[in-house]
């Protein structure tokens, strides 16, 4: 990863690098980022399959009309985390062949929240849990990409900015340092709210607001589309394209939602 920023004091070997890269879009890319990072391979059922419900969500989703969301017009706050939220998502090759393709299982769990700042763990297949903070407003603020070895955010990286609007847009210039590399640079973001609609995912049937967002990175950039769902409190499905400068075609990953622990009073 090579340093725009004079603060740069040492050039991390290559394989370190590209790891920091492939996973620099965000909180989503703590899930989307993990293909290629070895770990457990087990598939799960079929994502494009329809559970009638979901735990705390929806019920008798089969019943709602399939017109917009009621929410199409107004402003969403960022979600309520709390302790013991959790969240299963599969990520894949968007492009391979879907009898092919060795999806990765990816768990997400809250474990604190304190002063607003928000403390996850995320498993990717069989290896470690790694620790995430973010911000009252889901910017991630720092991330393990292995223990004793984080990236760090200032500002936050968001990929979603609250309150939540259809036609919002934003841009952001985000430091980013791995100390353990005695490293620094800066990412370019950028997002917009496109629309809302329904979405259809494992974990069940969700209103969501579409997303487009962009994160320009050192050595290339990432184009992703998110469907966030408020009462998942996540981004449910997304689409993220990582190219390098050297490479145009680069690599696509989708991570979908499978289920989730997401209990609230109704």
């Amino acid at each position: 990863m090579r340093s725009r920023s004079p603060a740069t004091m040492v050039r991390a070997p290559r394989a370190q690098a590209s790891s920091s890269v492939s996973t620099a879009a965000g909180w989503e890319s703590e899930i989307s980022g993990s293909m290629g990072r070895g770990g457990s391979s087990n598939p799960a059922r079929d994502y494009r399959r329809r559970p009638p419900s979901y735990a705390g969500g929806l019920r008798n989703c089969d019943d709602l009309p399939m017109s917009e969301p009621r929410f199409t017009d107004e402003a969403l706050a960022a979600p309520d985390l709390r302790p013991g939220d959790s969240w299963t998502f599969v990520v894949r090759d968007a492009d391979a062949d879907a009898a092919q393709a060795q999806p990765l299982v990816v768990h997400s769990r809250v474990v604190a929240v304190d002063a607003g700042v928000v403390e996850l763990d995320v498993r990717r297949g069989d290896e470690d849990w790694l620790r995430t903070r973010m911000d009252p407003l889901l910017g991630v603020l720092e991330r393990e990409l292995a223990p004793g070895d984080s990236l760090r955010y200032t500002p936050a990286l968001a990929q979603l900015r609250f309150p939540l609007r259809v036609g919002r847009r934003w841009s952001a210039t985000v430091r980013r340092c791995q100390e353990q590399w005695w490293q620094e640079d800066e990412l370019h973001t950028e997002g917009e709210v496109l629309g809302a609609s329904w979405i259809d995912v494992p974990a069940g049937r969700f209103a969501a607001l579409l997303l487009r967002f962009a994160c320009r990175l050192p050595q290339g950039r990432v184009d992703a589309e998110l469907w966030y769902a408020p009462a998942a409190a996540r981004v449910v499905r997304g689409i993220e394209h990582t190219r390098s400068d050297d490479d145009d075609v680069g690599v696509r990953v989708e991570f979908v939602l499978q289920t989730l622990n997401r209990l609230r009073s109704i």
